[in-house]
């Protein structure tokens, strides 16, 4: 009997070494899940703060453009100005 207890003693750690080694890796496995969710929406996220910034640079751009062009037209405007106030 000493040697079916022994046996049956192995047979129980080998049974718990291959459940603690099953949790182990699903363990793991959830964490790489995870890691790769936050992977992809980190990636995600930054697409969306580059969009953002291209959009923000194209309107910096666009605004001083017409900056520019208004003050070209204020410049104009000065010009003819002074001609009206010249031919007084």
């Amino acid at each position: 009997m000493t040697e079916e207890k022994r046996r049956s003693s192995q047979l129980i750690a080998t049974w718990a070494q291959v459940v603690a080694m099953a949790v182990g890796i699903g363990t793991i496995m959830m964490s790489l899940g995870r890691k790769d969710q936050k992977i992809e929406t980190t990636t995600e996220q930054v697409k969306e703060l580059s969009s953002i910034v291209s959009d923000l640079a194209k309107a910096q751009i666009g605004l001083t453009m017409k900056d520019q062009q208004t003050d070209d037209r204020l410049r104009e405007l000065a010009v003819r100005l002074e001609r009206l106030e010249r031919n007084k």
